[in-house]
């Protein structure tokens, strides 16, 4: 028999769960539109549509910890980008790239000024410098 004491950590406790697999994996298309990345080095990352707000790049597990990233209100934010090269007039978030490593996988996530944004998995292959 359930109590009512137990319902509410059995719904906490699959709350996190729930949170915690969204994590681990997270998609390679989301909000409706693609991300293209050449997965050459260093790599270019691609888009269609309008021009973005900010693109970012970091480890896939540790998606918070930015390695390279840029923002831009002026619209200059245009695809593709090529990894590290700051285009005139956009911001670096990063104030210094960081040279990513073959074999780690990757996320690139680029938001576009309608708030839509797209996310997509990579891997440099081992071939790269």
């Amino acid at each position: 028999m359930r109590t009512r004491a137990s319902l509410p950590l059995f719904a906490a406790g699959a709350a996190v769960l729930s949170a915690a697999l969204a994590c681990t994996a997270p998609p390679r298309v989301a909000d409706g539109f693609a991300v293209a990345v050449r997965d050459h080095y260093p790599p270019e990352y691609a888009w269609d549509g309008p021009a973005a707000f900010s693109i970012q790049v970091a480890p896939a597990a540790a998606p918070t910890q930015l390695l390279w990233g840029l923002a831009d209100s002026t619209h200059v934010l245009r695809s593709p980008l090529h990894h590290g090269v700051t285009p005139h007039g956009a911001t670096a978030v990063v104030p210094r790239p960081a040279t990513l490593r073959p074999g780690t996988t990757y996320l690139v996530t680029v938001t576009l000024a309608d708030g839509r944004t797209g996310r997509r998995q990579f891997t440099l292959p081992s071939t790269s410098p």
